[in-house]
């Protein structure tokens, strides 16, 4: 979908996320993407107005309806994006695209909670060892639903600012110790920074 992406609120695996928690504490207007890679893309759009579902929209390959696909997205190992618009991004958006229904956000947990995937294990066994670096290329998805890459310093650019104050380290050069001491985060911040992108494909341990 060609929608604005907004300010980014939360970016994270489902995994590290208490989905239910962050949803019932968003009382903004924007939209919750679910975004699914193992086997092609899929997306979940979960348009949010004042606490409440004003329109869900899914693009895959998927058979159900739109409700019931982003269900199921929200039951494998996806990734989960909040974004927080503008009044009148909204306006434009309802402008766009059907925004008609609406949906108690519970409803996304109807048939059992989300599952959440088993965090994989890392080969960092303590912070102050392991040096990070940023993949060859870092993989974001556009306005218009396109994966492209981008460089280190565009991405940053465009984070969470809690996030780049700590990933302005990863350098290759430096190991996770250095970077709690130059962050001046304690080390469970900077781990919960470092291990969701890390599981994204942005960083990795150097070897």
């Amino acid at each position: 979908m060609d929608i604005p992406r907004g300010e980014i609120i939360l970016e994270s695996p489902l995994e590290f996320v208490d989905l239910r928690g962050v949803l019932g504490k968003f009382k903004d207007v924007g939209y919750l993407e679910v975004l699914l890679t193992e086997k092609g893309i899929e997306e979940g759009y979960i348009i949010i107005e004042n606490g409440v579902i004003i329109g869900v929209f899914y693009e895959g390959n998927r058979k159900g309806d739109p409700l019931q696909n982003i269900q199921e997205l929200l039951h494998e190992n996806c990734a989960v994006i909040l974004h927080k618009l503008t009044d009148s991004q909204m306006s434009v958006l309802k402008e766009v695209y059907p925004l008609d229904k609406k949906y108690d956000i519970g409803v996304l947990f109807e048939g059992g909670e989300v599952k959440k995937a088993t965090p994989r294990k890392t080969k960092a066994a303590a912070p102050g060892h392991g040096k990070i670096m940023w993949e060859d290329e870092i993989p974001i998805l556009t306005k218009g639903g396109q994966i492209t890459n981008i460089g280190r310093e565009e991405f940053l650019e465009n984070i969470d600012p809690f996030a780049r104050s700590i990933l302005q380290y990863v350098d290759g050069e430096t190991t996770v110790g250095e970077i709690i001491k130059k962050s001046g985060h304690s080390p469970e911040d900077v781990l919960g920074v470092i291990e969701p992108y890390k599981l994204m494909g942005y960083i990795k341990f150097k070897k």
